[in-house]
């Protein structure tokens, strides 16, 4: 066994035995113990370098109010005396080994560089509370009002005036908070982000205005991750909004240039429609007039046999372009409702829009397809019949 770990039972022991009548002065600890005991405590704290003083009355007395063994270890008698001067260590918190003696669990101990445990929680939030502190109080935008009768910091809004926050150095409540290492690292993390101060502050005044000045702090601790949460999704609207604005603008352009693509594609479709019954009429007037030459007859059905191919290949091209388009329009459809799901609506209509655009284009194709080969079908039957059943 170690000598802290010596100490801290021995110690522990002592200060927790109904029988020592342990006392505190802010300073020394006071209490009984028996003469077989003597030894033991002498030994202890004179290893650890603590001072210590016998009475002939079985009383001794033991100094706590400094570091001992070379500056690595600190020494408070609970947690009120831990709240009261902990704050006195914490440039060094990380490294020290820190103890409370009287405590639901006698003989509570920090061990340097030991993390966060629920058990332990009063030694670690007190830390991160003073930094949380100490961080808004170093903050431009946190006022600090320099009256120890009045502890309190103030922040401004825009629409509410000044907000005043008072906090209590010494509120016990602390130790059953949740683990504020993590939300005071988000809070660092957070406030690196350009104009999000604005929105964490009146994310703290929606939040804890309700409370009492004196108990603010405390509740802002308290309410720290929502408060955060707030402030993030409002940041991100905001900073969302601002590239909305020029992504609106850009779909704008985009949903011009998409409109004409589809309508160049239509003026094709339109030539084509108005090229059907000219050539068919054509080609059966020609085949008409030489009805009684097969092979004339023949090749008129090939030349517009050739026709039909053409025509298509004209439409699998306006058919290309077509999904092209479709497969561009779904992209930003997806991006903007993947990126600005929040404001997506307001380019539903236009996506609506080119959507059933492109779908009667789709129906026009399809029935120009069948248009096609059925007058091939047609002018194949007229052929067949002029050359084989008419004398």
């Amino acid at each position: 066994m170690n000598n802290n770990s010596s100490l801290i039972e021995v110690l522990s022991r002592l200060v927790n035995n109904n029988q020592s009548n342990a006392s505190f002065d802010g300073r020394t600890i006071r209490f009984n113990f028996q003469q077989n005991e003597k030894l033991e405590i002498e030994s202890n704290c004179t290893s650890m370098g603590i001072p210590t003083e016998f009475y002939l009355n079985n009383q001794c007395e033991i100094r706590i109010d400094s570091v001992y063994n070379n500056g690595s270890l600190a020494i408070f008698f609970d947690e009120n005396d831990f709240i009261k001067r902990g704050y006195s260590y914490f440039s060094e918190f990380e490294n020290l080994n820190l103890i409370i003696l009287k405590n639901e669990k006698p003989g509570l101990e920090k061990l340097p560089n030991e993390t966060f445990s629920k058990e332990k929680s009063i030694f670690f939030n007190l830390f991160y509370y003073q930094k949380i502190l100490s961080f808004l109080e170093d903050e431009e935008h946190f006022i600090s009002v320099n009256d120890r009768a009045d502890l309190q910091f103030i922040i401004f809004s825009s629409d509410k005036g000044p907000f005043h926050i008072g906090y209590n150095l010494l509120d016990p409540r602390i130790k059953n908070l949740e683990n504020l290492s993590i939300v005071y690292d988000l809070l660092l993390k957070e406030f690196k982000k350009i104009d999000f101060v604005q929105f964490f502050k009146s994310a703290i005044i929606n939040t804890i205005y309700e409370y009492k000045v004196e108990e603010r702090f405390f509740y802002f601790v308290q309410s720290l991750r929502v408060i955060l949460n707030i402030a993030q999704r409002d940041h991100y609207i905001y900073i969302r909004n601002f590239d909305f604005d020029k992504i609106k603008s850009k779909f704008q352009e985009g949903r011009k240039e998409y409109f004409k693509r589809l309508d160049d594609n239509i003026e094709s479709i339109n030539k084509q429609v108005a090229s059907f019954p000219l050539t068919f009429a054509a080609s059966v007037f020609a085949a008409y007039q030489v009805k009684e030459k097969p092979a004339i007859l023949i090749l008129i059905f090939m030349a517009y046999a050739l026709y039909t191919l053409i025509a298509w290949k004209i439409l699998n091209v306006t058919e290309l372009n077509k999904n092209r388009i479709k497969e561009d329009i779904d992209a930003d459809a997806n991006k903007i409702k993947k990126n600005y799901q929040l404001v997506y609506s307001d380019f539903e209509n236009d996506f609506q829009a080119i959507d059933s655009k492109i779908g009667k284009i789709e129906g026009l194709v399809s029935i120009l397809r069948t248009v096609l080969l059925g007058l091939l079908l047609c002018f194949l039957i007229f052929g067949i019949y002029e050359i084989f059943f008419v004398e």
